[in-house]
């Protein structure tokens, strides 16, 4: 305890020194806080947009079907699987969809389009598209189509207008157009949804495509999006031959990917910041050494150990760390709380397949701040631990002579 008495009087020395290099460590912490909640935002929009949007936590296909996209590969005995996926424990919800290619046509203007057959009463309780609109409803039945906005700005429609889509059977080759009814806009986010994509019931689907199963069943399970362990411990029992049965990350693997690098990207910052701060620290306290190698060599003399003048560097640099440090967090936690709050409007940036249509909101925890701040205090002393060496290395005779 008297070590860290003196170690604070010691810091206050040479108060302007102590007070430019605290200033640039706080700005330092509270620039990496605010960096580290906005990109744990960033990659939390990410993952919501790709596992609300249309994949759902997991997915269950036949066979190589992700890889053909054969049309005829549909799952057996589509309802009796679909039941087993609902009464499982962690399982929250189940859907059908059905998949094929069509033409979307109003007028004189027509645009292929990834045609999405669906079950309306439960995809709404895996998919987030309820909170998408940006003009009319959900489909509800036969003879309604549901397109994103970027397709509908393509085809110059709004809600109510008449369209026609053309689907090709998948026996014959033959299509057949079907007078259909555009009574929704969606804006995901996701590009492939928003830019090419109708949403149609899926016994119209089956019926223009002429098969009587489904192609995929999403899953939405109670387990934290980012725990792909947890997911397929609760997808595990649904597990059989002939079936794929797969966790989100094994399907969009680009956005998997860069959620398991988002440590590395903010190591990588961590480590650059305070590479910049370091030197300033190493600069304070080699000066702080310099100008007190008499007084070290004064306390050598009367017995005082060297570890404990090794303590004493190493209890300034923590004092030094945490007047920087501490402010700069609380700093950073305040910036982004505020941020937090108003959003941060990013336009039309996008990034992973990702468009981000709403403002994006930083996602402060407190534990990382907290973290993050004893972090930079503990490379502080690190960072100290040379000069505390070199003081243990003094020797009176000639510490005095100076």
């Amino acid at each position: 305890m008297h070590t860290l008495r003196l170690a604070w009087r010691n810091i206050g020395r040479n108060g302007r020194r102590t007070a430019i290099t605290a200033a640039a460590l706080g700005v330092g912490v509270a620039l990496v806080v605010f960096v580290w909640a906005l990109m744990t935002g960033m990659f939390g929009r990410i993952v919501l947009v790709a596992t609300g949007s249309l994949t759902g936590h997991a997915q269950i296909h036949a066979g190589d079907w992700r890889t053909t996209r054969d049309e005829r590969t549909t799952l057996p005995h589509t309802a009796d699987l679909l039941a087993r996926a609902r009464a499982l424990p962690g399982v929250v919800a189940a859907t059908p969809r059905v998949y094929t290619t069509g033409l979307l046509a109003v007028g004189d203007r027509a645009q292929g389009v990834q045609v999405l057959g669906i079950q309306p009463e439960s995809e709404r309780d895996v998919t987030n598209w309820g909170r998408r609109l940006v003009a009319g409803r959900l489909v509800n039945g036969p003879g309604e189509v549901v397109i994103g906005a970027e397709l509908a700005r393509v085809l110059d429609v709004e809600v109510d207008t008449r369209l026609v889509l053309t689907v090709a059977h998948v026996e014959t080759g033959a299509g057949e157009p079907e007078r259909v009814e555009l009574v929704g806009i969606l804006a995901t986010g996701d590009p492939g949804l928003d830019k090419q994509t109708a949403i149609v019931s899926k016994a119209l689907a089956q019926r223009l495509l002429g098969v009587a199963e489904a192609h995929e069943i999403a899953l939405l399970v109670d387990r934290p999006p980012g725990d792909q362990a947890a997911i397929e411990a609760v997808i595990a029992p649904l597990a059989a031959p002939g079936l794929a049965v797969e966790p989100w990350q094994a399907i969009n693997r680009m956005v998997a990917q860069a959620l398991a690098l988002q440590g590395v990207f903010l190591g990588i910052f961590v480590a650059i910041i305070f590479f910049l701060l370091a030197f300033g620290i190493v600069n304070t306290v080699a000066m702080s050494l310099a100008e007190r190698t008499r007084e070290f060599g004064v306390l050598r003399a009367l017995g005082t150990p060297p570890g404990r003048l090794a303590g004493l560097i190493l209890a300034e640099a923590g004092w030094l760390g945490a007047v920087g440090a501490v402010p700069g967090a609380l700093i950073g936690a305040a910036l982004t709380g505020w941020l937090g709050a108003v959003g941060l409007d990013l336009g039309a940036t996008s990034a992973y397949g990702v468009r981000f249509t709403e403002p994006l909101y930083p996602h402060l925890s407190v534990a990382v701040t907290a973290g993050v701040a004893a972090l930079f205090v503990a490379l502080t002393m690190l960072t100290a631990g040379l000069a505390a060496w070199r003081v243990t290395r003094i020797r009176p005779v000639d510490a005095l002579r100076r």
